[in-house]
Parts: C-alpha cells; sequence; structure tokens
C-alpha cells in the first residue's frame, strides 16, 4: 500500500507537470488493475496515446472490459462517442451524443461544438473553444477532434500544453503554418520528431518561385519570422544544390 501510494504521487506529478511520457511509462507494462488509482492510470494511457495521435490504439482500449473504470467528466463515453464517429457509425454516435447531453450535469460546450463540427463540417466563423471552461485532462481529445475535423489549431491553444500538444499541431495541416513549424523546432529539438519530419515540414511551406527567385527581398519581407526564414533557406538550398 505505501509503495503504491508513492507510485501514485509520482506519476501524477509527471502528469500535472506536463510529463506525460514518462508518466506512461511508467505505468506502462504493470498490472494495475487492482490498485485503488487504476481509472486515473487508464485515463493517462489513453491521453498519451491520444496525444500522440494513435487513434486506432485509442478505439482498441476503449473496446476492452472497462467496466470497474470511472473517470470524471464523462471521459470514456466522449471516447466513445469519437471512436463511433471515426468508425463512421453516426447514427451510434447521435444517441450516445444525446444520452451524454441528458446525464452531464454540467454541459460541456467545448466537446459539443467540435462534435458538431466534425458531423456539420467546421465553420471559421465559430469560435470553438471557450478558454475560460476548459478541463485540461480533455484537451488531447479535443485536439484530436481538431485533427480529423481539418479545425485549425490556434497558438492560444497549443500553448495550454505546448510540450504534449506539438504533434497534434504538426499533424494539424489547416493550424497556421509558423506556429507548426515552432512546435516542430522544439519538438525537433527535445527528440520528439526526427529530422526528416522536420525538413518534410519545412519543404510543405507554400513558397512561390517568385520568392525563391528573389531570396534577399524575401528574406527582408519575412521580417522576424525566424522560422519561416528558417524553411526558406532549406527550400532554397535544396534547389540550388
Amino acid at each position: 500500500k505505501k509503495h503504491a501510494d508513492v507510485f501514485y504521487i509520482i506519476v501524477k506529478k509527471l502528469y500535472e507537470t506536463g510529463e506525460i511520457t514518462n508518466a506512461y511509462s511508467l505505468i506502462k507494462g504493470r498490472d494495475l488493475t487492482n490498485n485503488s488509482n487504476y481509472s486515473f492510470y487508464k485515463m493517462i494511457e489513453y491521453n498519451f496515446l491520444l496525444s500522440t495521435h494513435q487513434l486506432s490504439q485509442v478505439c482498441n482500449l476503449k473496446n476492452e472490459n472497462l467496466e470497474n473504470i470511472k473517470i470524471k467528466n464523462n471521459f470514456l463515453i466522449k471516447i466513445d462517442i469519437f471512436c463511433l464517429l471515426l468508425e463512421e457509425k453516426f447514427l451510434e454516435a447521435d444517441l450516445q451524443f444525446s444520452l451524454l447531453n441528458e446525464i452531464e450535469e454540467n454541459i460541456d460546450k467545448n466537446f459539443n461544438n467540435l462534435y458538431f463540427s466534425l458531423i456539420d463540417n467546421y465553420d471559421s466563423s465559430n469560435e470553438l473553444i471557450d478558454f475560460k471552461n476548459l478541463n485540461k485532462d480533455l484537451i488531447f481529445l479535443y485536439s484530436s477532434m481538431m485533427k480529423i475535423g481539418e479545425i485549425p489549431i490556434n497558438e492560444d491553444f497549443y500553448k495550454i500544453d505546448q510540450n504534449n500538444l506539438a504533434i497534434s499541431l504538426i499533424l494539424n495541416n489547416k493550424a497556421d503554418i509558423e506556429t507548426r513549424l515552432k512546435a516542430a523546432n522544439i519538438s525537433y529539438l527535445s527528440n520528439k520528431i526526427s529530422i526528416d519530419s522536420l525538413s518534410a515540414l519545412y519543404q510543405s511551406v507554400d513558397f512561390n518561385s517568385n520568392q525563391l527567385s528573389n531570396p534577399k527581398q524575401t528574406i527582408e519581407e519575412l521580417g522576424e519570422k525566424k522560422e519561416m526564414i528558417i524553411a526558406f533557406y532549406y527550400q532554397l538550398s535544396n534547389i540550388q544544390i
């Protein structure tokens, strides 16, 4: 019991300080089924898989026998609805969504907005995320829904947890390219992505032929946008080679 309590304190501290990968590494491979904090450890497992966009593993985990798991904010129901959408089981998802809103005491407007955006297509005129009422335990689910729905992750959302939302931002093709480059550079320096992934993102920046033909002028126009300048030099050097 004493060891279990110490273990929980360590994992909880890692999770709360943004070290979700290390928290997951500690719990992975251990049989914690009979542990009193089993539900908490399962939430970390879900959020790690969501943060690294391993959605098939998320949905496989959801299909396990998890009757004894109780995670607040109706976390598992929301995961189930998301997986049903991924599987294109829209009628089942709609039924679950309706039931969720009947039983939830405090309606999760963020989840509801993202759900409707996935069903009806994203409308850029709507403000999807209510930062005042944002539950940090759900941000990885939100970011995955935004990736699937091609809803751009903005810098305000990314700053909630820069360490763990970086992959979601980098993979989000609708997000601002400069913000994606910032996240990619930080992720490369912390060994979260490879040099090949970073160079692929550099190559994806849309510089036209006129910009590449007039490098001095382009650099001046980019001004203080150092990430864009790095990407420009990368493309320019490849052309010259």
